[in-house]
């Protein structure tokens, strides 16, 4: 297929309905975590209606996003849900046992032998049950709990380092959690941080927003400007799990209406918030760094100099995303010492 890149919206589309056209039959275009698609309204109105309106004849388009967002839909247009006539189709969480088979089928490729305590694969399991069903965190229990095991020394991997592991791991998922969120949901989300370390929650919406346009002042933002929009955000974050509500009937005194806390250490996200200026800050630093560093050198070394560089900060940023995941014998029975990934395999 020609490359689409320089081309608009309207031209990415008529060379994808070509090719459609051309090869005939049915295809199924799937958006994985579509609640992150820009263009999703345009997507789900136009590819589901392509026989419709003339622009295939040969072949049928459908649709299937996936999504752990559950009010992505009510961000749809009103056109796009009429229209839609979607299936729903939701997933389980998974159980302890169906989460121990798979920590079990990782550790075989992970440890050597008796480098991991079966007590401390089944508690990873059990926790990640009790708490979201997740694979991902049952994982991430496994292989926190096995890098405090192997700093220190240890072996095996017990339920210690799993229990030790589990404050880690529920911070490091609560602070990614929140820098998913928009801009100006994490802004009402400091915004409420600060109030709860003052005492002065549970707050109404009215008092919230007082409170944000001060936080989207220090970012140099624009708050949103109406109460409306705060009380919507409000909502979509206490649905999330950020906030408790509190409902309140004041009757004839004062109405109905709720008041919001955070359900989480607001310490979280004061620190999680600090940390965005910090590493825009650094990542300034490193540019002018290397614009100084680029400026004293003479031009024969520059270009091997600076790919050298962007080499080092690949194979660094390779090294932190490393995961359980495809790691082959990573932890042995003498200290725990590492070996590089052979392969790699997806989560189930």
């Amino acid at each position: 297929m020609e490359n689409l890149r320089s081309k608009g919206t309207g031209d990415a589309f008529d060379e994808l309905y070509q090719q459609v056209d051309r090869i005939g039959g049915t295809h199924i275009v799937v958006f994985d975590e579509i609640d992150h698609l820009k263009e999703a309204n345009t997507l789900l109105y136009e590819l589901p209606h392509a026989r419709a309106n003339g622009h295939v004849s040969d072949a049928k388009v459908g649709v299937i996003g996936i999504s752990n967002d559950y009010t992505f839909r009510r961000t749809l247009s009103p056109k796009v849900k009429d229209t839609l006539m979607e299936t729903v189709i939701s997933f389980s969480p998974y159980d302890a046992g169906e989460l121990r088979t798979i920590l079990e089928h990782r550790a075989e490729r992970a440890f050597v032998d008796e480098a991991c305590d079966p007590s401390a694969i089944a508690n990873a399991s059990a926790l990640a049950a009790q708490d979201m069903g997740n694979a991902r965190q049952a994982l991430d229990l496994l292989r926190v709990g096995a890098e405090l095991a192997e700093r220190n020394g240890e072996t095996p991997v017990t339920d210690d380092h799993i229990e030790a592991a589990r404050e880690q791991v529920q911070r490091g998922r609560l602070e990614n959690k929140t820098r998913d969120q928009t801009e100006h949901a994490q802004y009402i989300l400091e915004a409420i941080a600060n109030l709860q370390t003052q005492g002065e929650v549970p707050a109404r919406s009215k008092e919230i927003q007082q409170t944000y346009e001060e936080v989207a002042d220090s970012h140099a933002a624009s708050p949103l400007s109406t109460l409306k929009s705060i009380q919507d955000h409000l909502s979509d974050l206490h649905m999330l799990g950020f906030l408790r509500r509190h409902g309140q009937n004041k009757r004839l005194s004062g109405g109905q209406y709720y008041e919001y806390e955070l359900d989480l250490d607001p310490e979280i996200i004061l620190q999680t918030r600090q940390k965005s200026p910090d590493i825009a800050s650094e990542s300034k630093r490193n540019v002018l760094s290397i614009s100084s560093y680029c400026s004293q050198v003479d031009t024969s070394r520059k270009a091997h100099e600076i790919h050298s560089l962007s080499g080092r900060v690949r194979w660094s940023r390779q090294r932190r995303n490393l995961s359980l995941r495809g790691h082959t014998r990573r932890y042995g029975t003498d200290g725990l010492r590492r070996s590089w990934p052979a392969s790699s395999t997806r989560t189930p």
